[in-house]
């Protein structure tokens, strides 16, 4: 079983992005937290009315906490709080337009039944901590968003098991995409979309694992503006004692539907232990 609460911190540090945590609930008194900074580059930049900007560098740096707190056996409460720098850097005039602020917030709980293997259902909701029709003005669309602005509510079923050194979950849920904005009101209506998310990690050493990751977004339909990509990439999670731990993750985008393609590098540092 040590291989599993190995990879149960390892799981929360590759889905903090999506404020996820894999099929492995904490009980009572657990908490895992992590600090990260990530960056994301892409060769094109992609408004969240879907327009597509191909001569643009885009660079996104996340600062993020993300935080698994168990309330009871099984039942956990997750946070996800973002601080992105994003920057646009049109190629033709050598112009920069840089925003900077609160990212996409996720909330969540998750509960794991007594079951004969790892599973979860998972209920999380987006919370954007910023007025996507800022900045405004003659060139406020030339600056880069920080999201769509409005909140999303996801559901998750996962599911997942061990063999020796080698750990294994697969997710499956669906985002519904309201029309509420918590800042200013951009006039959007999005698709909603079916979710996958899974991994394959091995335990070397005793201590070191290793992880191929995937995910993807698939809207239910192409209204030129739902965000739908698919991504892959490795992990590592290091454990460095005290229940601290050093994590690195990478990902490159497979596929993308009104989404830039880029490719993501996230390091971070965790710790995970009782707190009562």
């Amino acid at each position: 079983m040590r291989v599993i609460r190995l990879a149960l911190p390892l799981a929360s540090a590759l889905l903090a992005s999506s404020a996820a945590a894999g099929p492995w609930s904490k009980s009572g008194g657990e908490l895992y937290v992590k600090l990260s900074e990530g960056a994301f580059i892409a060769g094109e930049y992609v408004a969240p009315s879907g327009e597509t900007e191909d001569d643009v560098d885009y660079l996104g740096l996340t600062t993020a906490l993300y935080a698994e707190v168990g309330l009871a056996k099984g039942v956990q409460v997750q946070l996800y709080l973002p601080h992105v720098v994003a920057r646009n850097a049109y190629t033709a005039s050598g112009d920069r337009y840089l925003t900077f602020g609160g990212g996409d917030a996720r909330v969540g709980a998750q509960y794991s039944p007594p079951l004969p293997f790892p599973a979860a259902v998972r209920l999380d909701v987006k919370v954007p901590l910023y007025d996507v029709t800022e900045p405004g003005g003659l060139e406020g669309d030339l600056f880069p968003a920080r999201g769509d602005g409005q909140v999303d509510v996801d559901g998750w079923l996962s599911a997942g098991g061990s063999a020796g050194d080698l750990f294994g979950f697969g997710e499956l849920g669906w985002r519904h995409r309201t029309a509420a904005y918590p800042g200013g009101d951009a006039g959007l209506d999005f698709a909603d979309s079916a979710l996958a998310y899974g991994q394959l990690g091995y335990k070397l050493g005793g201590w070191f694992i290793v992880a191929l990751n995937a995910q993807a977004v698939v809207p239910v339909e192409d209204d030129g503006r739902t965000k739908g990509y698919a991504t892959a990439g490795p992990s590592v999670y290091a454990p460095v004692g005290g229940g601290l731990a050093v994590e690195g993750y990478a990902d490159a985008t497979l596929w993308a539907q009104a989404a830039s393609r880029g490719y993501s590098v996230i390091l971070g540092v965790s710790y995970a232990g009782e707190v009562w």
